[in-house]
């Protein structure tokens, strides 16, 4: 879902409209330390536990971390990079990762609901709205760039 979510708003936002990536590295970046503080948290409090009741589909503690802890974190970076040398890649993964920490972290809300229709702690709860801060701030950046960018390209 963050994939497709992330590649309609790439289509709609940076892949016509190119930006200064200078403005939109640090809140990136931000967001991918502040995810890294979520998974810990995530990571503490068990919760392959978790999203196994709450799935039922068994997720073992090493799957999670190989996924979250790893794999993800190297996917970010690698973004950063591509977003410093301002490649449709790399505009795509800013997209992308926007879409990706908007939505998932905040269907830790709602998680619950789905275990047992109350609301109480689950798992990454606390830290979850962290990277959601830079995250918003870090798209409202890019559209941003992008009226100054058309604005300019009007009036030359």
């Amino acid at each position: 879902m963050a994939s497709l979510g992330g590649f309609a708003l790439w289509m709609g936002t940076t892949f016509r409209t190119p930006i200064d990536t200078r403005k939109v590295i640090v809140p990136y970046l931000l967001t991918i330390i502040f995810f890294i503080v979520h998974v810990y948290e995530e990571y503490l409090t068990d919760f392959e536990v978790a999203i196994t009741d709450i799935t039922g589909f068994h997720m073992l503690e090493k799957n999670f971390l190989t996924v979250a802890a790893f794999f993800a974190p190297v996917l970010w970076i690698t973004g950063a990079i591509l977003i410093i040398k301002k490649t449709h890649v790399g505009f795509y993964f800013l997209s992308f990762f926007y879409v990706a920490m908007m939505f998932a972290e905040l269907s830790h809300y709602i998680f619950p609901f789905l275990e047992d229709g109350t609301f109480h702690y689950v798992s990454g709860m606390y830290t979850a709205a962290i990277p959601l801060i830079p995250a918003v701030y870090g798209l409202w950046v890019t559209l941003t760039e992008i009226k100054k960018v058309k604005r300019l390209a009007l009036e030359t």
